[in-house]
């Protein structure tokens, strides 16, 4: 197992290494026969999808489904043949790579969207305390100035009272 990945907020690609090998080798060794990511897409700051992407093996199927459970709309118009390109080493050893990075990139963006939804979270909950503290301190306010009035009509009548009784 790669054990536990720390990531920082700032997320730089580098840390993700170890996480890149160890799915490298656990593939190359057929550890696993299929790799799913889930985690939560962003689609605003306060809606983040619970999400599922099969990254192993990948298949187009899989990803247009990922794009249909988003919401997100796209289009390949992309023709070429087949005789038009020169592939070295191998085409084989090309689809692999190209594979290998594309998987890459799913899991950074899967990061990548789960950082953008704590943040987003964070940061609604920090305001929904400031407006909640603002409510707060006025009704405390409200509160004081009540009884501050009422000791001060409470003070008058007591000296309207002795000066009547005086008289």
């Amino acid at each position: 197992m790669v054990g536990i990945l720390h990531v920082s907020d700032a997320l730089r690609e580098e840390e993700l290494v170890p996480l890149y090998s160890f799915f490298d080798q656990s593939v190359q060794s057929g550890a696993y026969t299929e790799v799913v990511l889930y985690f939560n897409y962003f689609k605003n700051s306060i809606v983040q999808m619970p999400t599922a992407l099969s990254v192993f093996p990948l298949s187009q199927a899989a990803f247009q489904q990922f794009i249909a459970d988003v919401g997100m709309v796209y289009s390949l118009n992309f023709v070429t043949k087949a005789e038009d390109f020169l592939i070295e080493p191998s085409k084989t050893q090309y689809i692999a790579e190209v594979r290998r990075q594309i998987r890459n990139y799913l899991m950074l963006s899967a990061l990548v969207q789960n950082k953008t939804g704590e943040h987003a979270s964070r940061m609604i909950a920090m305001k929904n305390a400031k407006d909640n503290a603002t409510t707060f301190v006025k009704q405390l306010t409200l509160t004081f100035n009540k009884a501050r009035q009422g000791a001060i009509t409470q003070e008058i009548s007591e000296i309207v009272s002795a000066k009547i009784a005086i008289e």
